[in-house]
């Protein structure tokens, strides 16, 4: 638990967002309420699925469980498909965006982004 929790800590910056934003869109009508249970619980469950960089099984598997999840709460779910290509190591990647749309009858609502996946390799990794 101690390794998770650690792994969960280092990386939490980069998938906090995420799920803070699910808990904003989860709750009923009034004052959204956070729930660290709930959201440290999704931050276990995307660590479970291992490294998430492009093209990996982590990747596939995440993109699949935050479709799904995302699916139970937004009025409509959209995937973006793109190519990206790397130019320090001369590669293509084919990454997602996962597009979710709450309360899209509103005139006025929040955008928010972030990152699910991990990157192909650390900024300053020799």
């Amino acid at each position: 638990m101690n390794k998770i929790r650690d792994l969960l800590m280092n990386k939490k910056n980069t998938i906090i967002v995420l799920f803070f934003s699910f808990q904003l869109f989860f709750c009923s009508d009034g004052i959204p309420q956070f729930d660290e249970h709930k959201a440290f619980t999704y931050l276990e469950k995307q660590c479970e699925f291992g490294p998430r960089n492009p093209g990996s099984e982590g990747a596939k598997n995440c993109l699949e469980y935050l479709e799904k999840e995302l699916s139970n709460y937004a009025d409509k779910v959209v995937r973006q498909s793109f190519q990206h290509f790397d130019k320090r190591t001369n590669k293509s990647y084919l990454m997602t965006n996962l597009i979710a749309s709450f309360k899209s009858e509103e005139s006025q609502r929040i955008f928010l982004a972030a990152h699910w996946d991990t990157r192909p390799m650390a900024d300053r990794d020799p």
